[in-house]
């Protein structure tokens, strides 16, 4: 294991910390931001991030969405519903059932923009699929929350992303 480490950072000084009350010694490498160390990339491809400035300004907008629309209330609906947090949190039903109506309706919204493109951002596969990938297997396999057949361009993203052999990683 090794440290990239930016010193003045109050991030990268948590993690000093948390390794040294720990005891672990890991080599520690400074990392100069302000000659953009920090941009080098060592697996450009494929570009999952996005392939220029505005590709990855779009590939963070959807990101993002998919965390917020999808994998979020997924998560909350989990969490309200499912039997190891009984006794952990405050279970609230409503809360479970009113994510589950937002993520339908967030369903039909992607559904749309999905019209004529391969990938949520795109015509690449990106991050922003990974997240919606990962939260809608979720959905289908712990809540029995499934794409309504009626999505077509939904239906058609999902065989697409379930299809590539990472699916399964």
């Amino acid at each position: 294991m090794k440290l990239y480490d930016l010193p003045p950072s109050p991030n990268a000084r948590r993690v000093r910390i948390f390794i040294a009350e720990k005891g672990i010694d890991i080599p520690m490498i400074p990392v100069n931001m302000m000659a953009g160390e920090n941009s080098t990339d060592l697996h450009p491809e494929p570009p999952l991030l996005g392939k220029d400035t505005l590709g990855r300004a779009l590939v963070e907008m959807w990101q993002r969405r998919m965390e917020f629309e999808f994998l979020l209330p997924m998560i909350s609906i989990f969490r309200h519903t499912g039997e190891m947090w009984k006794g952990r949190i405050t279970q609230i039903p409503e809360m479970a059932e009113a994510e589950g109506k937002n993520v339908k309706a967030r369903m039909e919204w992607l559904n749309k923009e999905l019209a004529g493109k391969q990938f949520i951002a795109g015509e690449d596969y990106t991050v922003a699929d990974i997240t919606a990938q990962t939260a809608l297997v979720m959905g289908k396999a712990a809540l029995g929350i499934r794409i309504p057949d009626e999505l077509t361009n939904l239906n058609e993203w999902w065989a697409r992303v379930s299809s590539r052999p990472t699916a399964r990683a």
